[in-house]
């Protein structure tokens, strides 16, 4: 069926809209798609800093154990491959534990752990919990494997043929380090790195070559090659079943030793897992062998023959290989010794210090000496030091021992006993030479046996005693050994010996006669005397005293006195004893020789007398001037008693004119004098006094018992100083104030004049002014001039006995009263601004002050002027002011223009009121009301304009939420986004219309 050209057209123009809808649909779509993405991302600020905020970062990667598990080892930490990279270890906290049955026991809190016997066969954990302050979480655990027993050491690497089987042709010797013990010969097959069970890290299988799972490192980049060698220390390296042994890799598991066969571990922590390396490149590490000695010669210089004590020297032993060593001890030396250094452990790089010094026991002669020295290791590594001496011919030295008798003792014997026994004194050469000993002289001590020639070596006794008939005395004596050749220091024998005199038993006292003081009849006291024994033989005394009874013995200090000490005793007369003499014999005697000596005591009570002496009888204070302030000095007259019996006084009193004063007295103002003894009263004049013009004299009074005159009399004057002068001229005063007060005071008066005293010379005097007398008048406002007369008053203690006159004036001059006069200018209108306008709803109460000028003048005086506020007036009304505050107010109801007019009268003051004087004054302020038309606020009574307040901007603050990100460029976005999909939105909307 055809097509007309119409239908073609249609059918073609419908194709083009249904192809251009669909575009328009596909482009709308990728609109809509791409604006939904922008506004996806215009929410992700929100989203990201929401899921940020107070986020903490997780514990990463692995933890591992580095150091072999046999007991004896070191355990220790490794956060190598633990992340984030870089922490350390203080930034964590470990746990060690091992499995003891049902129960888990914790081991240690350190970064290490050293393994224990108790440990063998357990599988040791270590947990390291990261501290709060990393802002880590989580935490990490790591396993070791079963710790072997103390001395199992990992297995190294072969270096024979490779997959050779144990005891086949190519595998070598395993030769055990130093110190570790020796384990049975076997042939080690590559391997791959093993894993210990439970340790939780993976390994390569067995069977299965290192290169397939194990990333290589970088050849001779040492750090790669630790980091690729997982959990150091945890992993060993075991042989693998035969069946699963790769063909062609050889682990490198130590290092080659130079010089021995086989290999052994080079350091404490095993390098367990394989390097990795490239077949061509594999190659292991030899061992080597290494020990020199610094410095290699040794040289002790001369020594002299039978040397002792030579001082060693040292040389250092430094291990130069990879591999620990240890040493051999080291004998069969000549001339040397070495100190023991057998089975001593010098690790690889590690140094020590060896003594070494010339050997004693051989005595070597003279000569020259010298000797290669061997120090091995059980390794065969050598070190060789050359040490030499030289011996010289010995020098002669004299030398002397005493061998016994050192010290000797004699003992002590009496005045002409016969001298003790001779004691023995063994001497000995010494010295390497022939020495001859003299014989030492001495004034107490007799030497037998000396001088004598003493060959080296040689022993020789003499002896010593003391001399006959010494005298009483301690011979302690030092016998010098003088000797040829002569020694420094010399020897000295200490010889001790004391001869004692006789026994003699005798003694002295102070006095035969002890005569005590007479005493009057009815004494109740009598003064103790003392009598001194002293012994004067040479033996102890045993005395013992005895009397009649009319004196009182007193116990002896002592009744044992050795020689020439003392004991003493007191004797006094009996209280109560009659009038007359009194004698009494007291006897000493030693009981142990039977001496006795006689003491005679005397003393007499005689019959009671009562006399007293007073000195002086007379006191003169001399004199002060009338208001003195400092008292004359104080002075005493004593009294005593001069006769047998004893007063009883009576404390003397203070006069009215004298302070008196006595010590010694009692609570009752009694006190007993006794003959011979003085009482002191002291006297001194109170302060005060008046004038008189005679002078004070009274009687200072002891009363007495004994109705005894007990009296001295005191005087002192008081009187007044002599004025010689008086300066009456007091000048003159002018210009005061008019209206001045008339008072001394007011008019300027001096208070003081000027008076000369003889005995106390310029003197200030007061003066008394008559001012009331004067012909001022002070309410007068003319000039005056006036004289005021006065009156010198002296001072208490000034007379005037020679009548000078006290009489004395001032000229006085005051100025006339200058009027205080207000000016019209100052009279102002408070309260309404002139010119202002003021606006009113329906009326407005303006109020107003009128102030005057010199209305403040409280204190006017004759001829003052003011201006006092009389009336006002405003628009045709107005009032007089009827307060004394000249303050008003009147309400205006209509818009106007308005004039106010105040009127102040002036007035003048005439002395006694205020009177109306002059022209007065009119003031006016000039003011609009005008309505409002809109409310006004209320209005305040004051007619002052004010003006509108400035408002202050109110501001608002975002909520802080803590994210100080920057979102304004998010946030355009997001409205960016919004309108271009409401703008799409929009668009389509009206293309369907």
């Amino acid at each position: 069926m055809g097509y007309n050209k119409t239908e073609y057209k249609r059918e073609k123009s419908g194709h083009k809209e249904l192809k251009e809808g669909k575009e328009s649909m596909k482009r709308k779509r990728i609109i809509a798609v791409f604006m939904t993405i922008v506004l996806i991302l215009s929410f992700l600020p929100a989203v990201t800093f929401a899921a940020s905020e107070g986020g903490a970062q997780a514990l990463g990667g692995e933890l591992r154990i580095k150091g072999f598990p046999a007991v004896g080892n070191k355990l220790e930490a490794d956060l190598s491959a633990v992340t984030p990279a870089g922490l350390t270890k203080d930034k964590f906290t470990y746990t060690w534990t091992k499995q003891e049955g049902a129960q888990t026991k914790t081991l240690s809190s350190a970064d290490s752990y050293t393994l224990a016997a108790a440990d063998e066969g357990a599988v040791i954990k270590l947990t390291a919990v990261p501290k709060p302050e990393t802002g880590l979480t989580g935490q990490l655990v790591k396993e070791s494997g079963k710790v072997n027993k103390q001395g199992v050491t990992p297995t190294p690497a072969p270096t024979g043929t490779p997959g050779a089987a144990a005891g086949s042709p190519g595998a070598p010797t395993v030769t055990p380090a130093a110190g570790e013990t020796q384990q049975s010969s076997v042939t080690p097959t590559p391997q791959a790195a093993y894993e210990p069970e439970g340790t939780g890290n993976s390994s390569v299988p067995t069977g299965q070559s290192d290169t397939e799972n194990v990333t290589n490192p970088e050849p001779e980049n040492t750090q790669s090659q630790e980091s690729n060698q997982g959990n150091e220390g945890t992993n060993s390296s075991i042989p693998a079943p035969a069946a699963e042994q790769p063909k062609t890799e050889e682990p490198v598991v130590g290092n080659t030793v130079q010089g021995t066969e086989g290999t052994q571990p080079s350091s404490d922590v095993f390098p367990y897992q394989n390097t990795n390396e490239d077949e061509n490149n594999t190659q292991p590490e030899k061992k080597t062998f290494g020990m020199e000695a610094e410095p290699g010669e040794l040289d002790f210089g001369k020594l002299e023959e039978g040397y002792k004590d030579v001082p060693a020297k040292s040389v250092t032993l430094k291990n130069t290989g990879n591999v620990d060593l240890t040493l051999n001890s080291v004998t069969s030396l000549s001339y040397f010794e070495v100190e023991e250094i057998g089975g001593t452990l010098l690790k690889a790089g590690e140094s020590k210090s060896v003594k070494i010094k010339p050997r004693e026991g051989k005595k070597a002669k003279e000569g020259s000496y010298k000797e290669t020295i061997e120090i091995t290791t059980v390794d065969n590594a050598q070190a060789t030091v050359t040490a030499s001496f030289q011996v010289t011919e010995e020098e002669e030295k004299p030398g002397l021992t005493i061998v016994s008798g050192k010290s000797l003792d004699f003992g002590k014997t009496e005045e002409g006993e016969t001298a003790p026994k001779a004691q023995e004194v063994t001497i000995e050469n010494s010295g390497n030479v022939e020495i001859s000993v003299k014989k030492p002289e001495s004034d107490a001590y007799e030497i037998s046996g000396l001088p004598k020639t003493l060959d080296k070596g040689e022993k020789y006794t003499f002896t010593v005693r003391p001399k006959s008939n010494l005298s009483p005395d301690n011979y302690s004596e030092s016998l010098v050994l003088t000797t040829s050749p002569e020694l420094d220091p010399k020897l000295s024998i200490s010889c001790k010996y004391k001869v004692e005199t006789k026994k003699v038993y005798d003694f002295e006292v102070t006095s035969r006669d002890m005569k005590f003081p007479n005493a009057v009849e009815g004494y109740t006291s009598v003064e103790t005397q003392e009598m001194v024994i002293t012994n004067t033989g040479n033996q102890e005394l045993d005395l013992s005293l005895s009397n009649r009874g009319d004196f009182i013995i007193g116990k002896l200090s002592r009744s044992k006195i050795g020689p020439n000490e003392s004991a003493s005793f007191t004797v006094t007369p009996k209280i109560g004893l009659g009038q007359g003499l009194h004698e009494d014999t007291i006897k000493i005697k030693d009981k142990n020789s039977g001496k006795e000596v006689p003491i005679l005591a005397y003393f007499t009570v005689d019959a009671q007398t009562f006399k007293v002496s007073v000195s002086p009888r007379y006191l003169d204070f001399g004199s002060k001037l009338v208001g003195y302030t400092e008292s004359p000095a104080a002075q005493s007259f004593r009294v005593t008693n001069t006769g047998t019996g004893t007063l009883t006084l009576k404390k003397p009193a203070s006069t009215d004119v004298f302070q008196v004063t006595a010590e010694g007295f009692d609570a009752e103002g009694l006190k007993q004098l006794k003959p011979g003894e003085s009482l002191t009263v002291t006297v001194q004049p109170k302060l005060g006094m008046g004038y008189n013009k005679d002078a004070y004299v009274q009687a200072i009074t002891v009363q007495n018992n004994n109705d005894l005159k007990i009296e001295s009399q005191a005087a002192f004057r008081v009187n007044k100083a002599t004025l010689i002068g008086v300066n009456t001229n007091m000048g003159a005063i002018e210009g005061l104030p008019n209206g001045s007060p008339k008072t001394a005071e007011g008019l300027k008066l001096p208070k003081t004049t000027t008076i000369y005293v003889k005995e106390l010379g310029k003197v200030s005097a007061s003066i008394s002014w008559n001012v009331e007398g004067c012909d001022y008048d002070p309410s007068s406002t003319r000039d005056q001039k006036f004289t005021v007369y006065g009156t010198i008053l002296l001072p208490s203690n000034v007379g005037n006995p020679y009548q000078l006159s006290l009489s004395t004036w001032v000229e006085v001059s005051v100025k006339a009263y200058d009027a205080k006069v207000a000016k019209a200018s100052d009279n102002r209108i408070e309260g309404i601004e002139n010119g202002a306008t003021y606006k009113m709803d329906k009326s407005i109460t303006m109020k107003f002050k009128a102030i005057g000028a010199g209305m403040t003048n409280t204190s006017p005086r004759k001829g003052d002027v003011r201006y006092l506020p009389y009336d006002w007036k405003v628009g045709g009304y107005g009032e007089k002011f009827d307060n004394s505050d000249y303050e008003d107010s009147f309400k205006v109801t209509k818009a106007n223009k308005y004039t106010l007019k105040v009127n102040f009268i002036r007035q003048e003051y005439n002395g006694e009121q205020w009177v109306k004087k002059g022209e007065s004054d009119t003031k006016k302020v000039e003011f609009i009301i005008k309505s409002s038309d809109t409310k006004s606020s209320k209005n305040t009574g004051k007619a002052t304009a004010t003006k509108k307040p400035t408002p202050t901007p109110k501001t608002k603050s975002a909520v802080n939420t803590g994210d100080e990100t920057p979102i304004g460029a998010w946030v355009a976005v997001f409205v960016v986004a919004v309108g271009c999909i409401a703008g799409i939105l929009i668009y389509q909307t009206k293309k369907r219309k």
